[in-house]
């Protein structure tokens, strides 16, 4: 993800962990390793005041409260023992976040989404684990309009249809602009089909993002959109995964907290752009 929007989710998630948990996690008592939902609920809060990638004070709690970069990474792959791990993330880098799934694999151990869950995380972390709890206090968003297709692309790149000759040279390669837009595509493509997920996941989000910002007035680059993941939408294409029905997280639905509204402009409830990004678009006042 871009290192401006990186710093500003990061100060967003900041402001976000400060605020504590308001409902009892909607599990019944004694579900995996936690004893109840009750203590469920305190290990969620230590780890969103915990930052960075370690164990909770029980010693048994992997807490990953932390961008998705290789030091991360590296420091997961320290930690043997874990009987759970509570993921909240602003992103970061999707080879990164891949490569993290083979290690969640291996620990073979049940996950929690809390906080936000954006970019890698929501594109590879999650779809990646087997067993996993979704959060009241989860936000969980996807980055970029990556499914766009050539014709998609090209009107919104140039203002103009593309001819036969630039759809002949983007089928052959030789379009390096789309073949470089088409990595990240093909990237979070061979994930999901690796962790047997239907590639509608994300697809379904982008293209979504993908009518919203062609009937909103404002134009700006695909990378810079962002499109939230309801409950709805994680239970069926993740339905089998999750040891919990998410159908009370996703604070974007509600009003927003003034920190989080002053830093992105919503084109609708689902989209959104960070203002930084806006105020560079082409039609910024």
């Amino acid at each position: 993800m871009p290192d401006r929007a990186l710093k500003v989710v990061l100060s967003l998630c900041a402001a976000a962990f400060a605020a504590p948990s308001s409902q009892a996690f909607p599990l019944v008592d004694g579900i995996g390793p936690f004893a109840s939902a009750r203590a469920m609920e305190a290990k969620v809060d230590e780890c969103l005041e915990t930052e960075g990638v370690g164990y909770l004070t029980d010693g048994e709690t992997i807490c990953y409260n932390s961008a998705i970069f290789p030091e991360q990474f590296l420091t997961l792959n320290t930690l043997d023992k874990g009987n759970s791990i509570i993921i909240t993330s602003p992103g970061g880098n999707v080879a990164t976040a891949r490569l993290m799934s083979t290690i969640l694999d291996r620990k073979d151990i049940p996950a929690v989404i809390a906080g936000p869950c954006y970019s890698a995380c929501a594109m590879m972390t999650l779809p990646g684990l087997d067993e996993v709890y979704i959060h009241e206090s989860a936000e969980i968003a996807v980055h970029g309009i990556i499914f766009a297709e050539f014709n998609d692309w090209y009107r919104w790149r140039h203002d103009e249809e593309p001819s036969g000759i630039d759809r002949f040279q983007a089928t052959m390669g030789y379009n390096f602009a789309f073949m470089e837009f088409v990595a990240a595509r093909d990237h979070v493509e061979e994930h999901l089909e690796d962790q047997g997920v239907e590639v509608g996941y994300i697809g379904d989000i982008s293209s979504a993002m993908l009518d919203d910002a062609v009937e909103h007035h404002c134009k700006t680059r695909f990378k810079d959109y962002w499109g939230i993941i309801p409950p709805a939408h994680v239970t069926t294409y993740l339905g089998d995964r999750l040891l919990n029905t998410p159908d009370n997280f996703d604070r974007f639905d509600g009003d927003r907290d003034s920190w989080f509204a002053e830093s992105i402009v919503t084109l609708t409830g689902q989209t959104f752009i960070f203002a930084d990004d806006y105020e560079d678009a082409t039609c910024a006042e």
